[in-house]
Parts: structure tokens; sequence; C-alpha cells
């Protein structure tokens, strides 16, 4: 390992405040890996609840690796710099499909063989969870020993019983472990099942069980010195795009009392709390957990907000802490919106704008989606019109992030397909033209190629594997070597 790695990782951890308490002397020594960078992967939380746990099973201590900034020959951890090889479990977290080449790629850094048919020795055995694995994890199936379907908490701490008792009876023969391992629930082997509809996803029945919280607060994250905190999972509304009303049920919130007894302790840590959920106003005590919050003299955040939910309590707690914007997703027009069975009216939205702007808030971002099923160019004139009647409120300042619709598995428009890049370009042309009328407005439209790939990853089958190992040997990382590997892999005759 150079002296520039090692200076880095020192440098993390100097900066690091953790509430992680290390198992002594642990038997099963995981590998906790996030396909991308630091930041990105200690921006998420279910990444440090997972770190968190391994490390305060009595079998396991957990170390953390990320996809490296200069890519040179080994992957080590950030607490020791221990090469990724030298673990029993490399766990992987996924949850973007553009992430998906970065498991070849490690896994190739250390030499580890990258499909899990050529592994012949039981460990390290390769795993995966986290949000792909609810939808469609055949993409990457090739490549994992298994894959832990749905909410891992009590999966992690089964699965670390099996493979320390695998260990101390001294057995190598990886197709036993496998077998050991398939009868946990919520646990999906590729090599023993013909896909991940095979088992069955797994669920909390309580959420108090665990703490759902940062485990380590580092100002080199997207929420600097934050300290995260899940309050509800899963969502009460079932829109027709939407993975998460779909695939995580039923809707859980946390207790109370449980959430001002974790805010109490973190305070130690940082002043900074982000509430987490699919849709924070929704959580039925909200008014009195902010200002809980804001009684304990700290700062709030929330990850989203459901327009037709909004308090005033919350939007005033947000002033007090020093938000200046709000995020609000209209994600179409209305008539389109209902389509989707998103039922929240433009009204809702308006007064949310509009309790905003009581309490001194002028600027808002909105995410869009256009491309979606039976949208018309009166649609995209409800998106132009929905922001012209945001401005009438008042003196606001508007971020528009405006992405395609990739029809996600499990979804009811799962079945739709992407619209045509060409006509996705006209829809884009239409809205950039319309919006040159407005000011104090900033447009952000998603690349249309990486869209593409998304939905391709998204829906695609065990076969991709091949495709995503050709891009990951790849000297480039670009659109380029996907369609090649496409056209190599003859995607476009087998789907013809």
């Amino acid at each position: 390992m150079d002296w520039e790695l090692t200076k880095w990782r020192k440098e993390r951890l100097h900066i690091e405040k953790s509430l992680v308490m290390f198992s002594q002397g642990a038997s099963v020594r995981v590998a906790l890996v996030y396909p991308n960078s630091y930041y990105i992967g200690m921006s998420s939380l279910g990444f440090q609840v997972v770190y968190d746990i391994l490390n305060s099973h009595k079998y396991t201590s957990a170390e953390r690796f990320f996809y490296p900034a200069h890519v040179s020959k080994g992957l080590f951890s950030i607490e020791s710099g221990t090469p990724l090889s030298d673990y029993d479990i490399v766990g992987f977290s996924v949850s973007f499909e553009l992430d998906y080449i970065r498991i070849p790629q490690m896994l190739s850094l250390e030499d580890i063989p990258l499909y899990s048919s050529q592994r012949e020795s039981p460990f390290p055995l390769i795993i995966a969870g986290g949000s792909f694995s609810f939808y469609n994890p055949e993409p990457l199936a090739d490549f994992f020993d298994a894959i832990v379907l749905g909410e891992a908490e009590e999966i992690l701490v089964e699965l670390a019983d099996v493979v320390h008792n695998f260990k101390l009876s001294g057995n190598k023969d990886k197709g036993q472990l496998l077998k050991d391992i398939s009868n946990i629930d919520g646990i999906y082997v590729p090599a023993l099942h013909a896909n991940f509809s095979c088992v069955k996803k797994y669920y909390l029945r309580d959420l108090n069980h665990f703490r759902g919280a940062s485990s380590v607060i580092t100002p080199d994250t997207e929420f600097k010195n934050m300290f995260l905190l899940e309050i509800a999972r899963g969502c009460k509304h079932s829109c027709s795009f939407c993975m998460v009303g779909k695939c995580i049920k039923p809707y859980r919130t946390r207790n109370l009392d449980f959430l001002k007894e974790t805010l109490r302790n973190a305070k130690s840590l940082t002043d900074s709390i982000g509430l987490i959920a699919p849709n924070v106003s929704d959580y039925k005590d909200i008014d009195e957990l902010c200002s809980s919050i804001i009684s304990l003299g700290m700062k709030i955040s929330f990850s989203s907000l459901r327009a037709d939910t909004i308090t005033e309590q919350m939007i005033s707690s947000l002033v007090a802490s020093g938000q200046k914007t709000i995020t609000l997703a209209p994600e179409t027009g209305q008539r389109l919106r209902q389509f989707c069975r998103k039922f929240i009216s433009d009204d809702d939205f308006f007064r949310a704008v509009e309790i905003s702007l009581k309490e001194g808030i002028r600027n808002f971002k909105c995410y869009f989606m256009i491309g979606l099923p039976d949208e018309t160019e009166a649609d995209l004139e409800e998106i132009v019109s929905f922001v012209r009647n945001m401005y009438d409120r008042g003196d606001v300042k508007l971020y528009l992030s405006i992405n395609q619709f990739i029809p996600k598995p499990a979804t009811d428009l799962a079945s739709f397909p992407p619209v045509s890049m060409d006509e996705m370009e006209e829809k884009i042309r239409f809205l950039k033209d319309k919006f040159k009328k407005f000011k104090n407005i900033r447009l952000k439209f998603e690349s249309l190629k990486w869209s593409f790939i998304q939905a391709l990853l998204a829906s695609g089958g065990r076969t991709m594997s091949g495709i995503i190992f050709l891009v990951s040997k790849s000297k480039k990382e670009n659109f380029q070597s996907w369609r090649k590997a496409l056209v190599d892999q003859d995607f476009y005759g087998r789907n013809a």
C-alpha cells in the first residue's frame, strides 16, 4: 500500500467521530464494501447501519472499503489497511445501477475470481444487499455467492452465526456453506435458485429493535457532520412509478420516545440532525419530534417532504435551523400525477409554497419526470403552468431537476418501455424553450444516455452480467463502452 493511500486513510479516521465498538477477537471478519467513493458511501445511512450491526455482534467485526480514487493493485480497508481478500465475508452495499460495474472492478483489484462459479473456496464469501435487492438483483446474481433480499438487520445476525459455526466445524466445502445460508429467510443463493423470485424478501416487524441511525459522523459526506436518523420505513402511498411503495411493506415507524432518546445521545457528537423517511411529513408525531430537536438546541433537516402533509411547525423548524431551501416533488402535471396515483393536487403544492414563503423561505427545488406513459405536449405545458403558478405566489427562486422516467420492476409501470432518445430530446428542447422566459430559474436535465443504461440494468436478467463484465474491463467508463458491450454480447439480437 503506497504512502498516499495510507495518508488518506489516516486523515479520514482522524476527522471521523465514531459510535462503533469493535468486537474483540471476532471469529468472522467482514469487509463491508461500498462500490463508490468514501463521500458517497458514507452518505448512505443503510451502509452505516450495517457497519454498526456487524461490529455489535459477538462473532463479527467489520471494516470499510470504498472504490479507490486512484486505481492501483490491491484494495485496502479504511480502519487497518488490510487487503480485501483477507476477510471471511466480503459484503457489498449496492444502491445505484451505475455502480454495478465497480463490483467486478473492485474484486479484480484483489485477483478474486469474479463469478461465484469460479470460486471454489468457501472464503471469502462474496455477498450483497441494498436497495437493488428489493426490485431486481439478477444483473449481478452471477457475481455473488448470496444476496440479502429485503431488510438486512436481522438476516445479518443469523448469517454471522451460521458462518461462525461453519468455520468452527473445519468444513471446507463451499457447497455446504451455501446450503446452510440458503436456509436463512431472505437469503438468495443464485447457484441454488433459478431466480430471486424463488425467495421471499424479508422485512423487520419492529424498527425499534435496531437504532437506525448514523454510526460515524464525518464532514466528508453529502450531509456534512450530520447525524442521520431513520424515523419511518416504507410508504403509506402507492405511486405507480415508485419502487418504495410497492416493494417495502408495510409502512412502519419508530417510537417517538425511542427517537428522542437516540437524539439525546447524538447531541454529544453534533448539533445537526437529518430525519430520514420516504416521506418525513407522513410521520404522525412529526411536529412534536421537530419541537424536541429544536428544544435540544439542534438543527434539523429532512430527506423528503410530501406537500399535502407539510405543517407550519415543520417549516418553522427548518427556518430556525438555518435552512433556506424546500424540496418538493410534483413529478409532472396534475393529469399525469393522478394517472400515476400520486394523489396530491397542484393546490397542495402551492399551499406548501405559501407556508414556506410566510416563514421566509424563497428557494425551492422541484423534481419532475418526463417521458411517462401517455405523456403529451399538453402534459409538458402543465409543468410549465405549474412553475408559473409558483412564481405567482411571491418572489421565489426555483431549481428544477427534470429526469427521464425509468420503469422499475415490481411497479405498476414496469411494463412500459422508456421513451426513445430522439423523442426525449424533443421534450427537453420544448421545456428549455418555454423556460427561457422565466427569471430566477435553474434547469438540470439528467443524461439521456445514462438514463438508458439505468433502465437496462434495472430490468435486466442474469445475462447482463456478461455485459457488466465487459464494461468493467474497458479503459474508459463511457456510453461507448456500454454500447460496444451490448453489441458484443448480441443484446439487441437476443431482445429483438
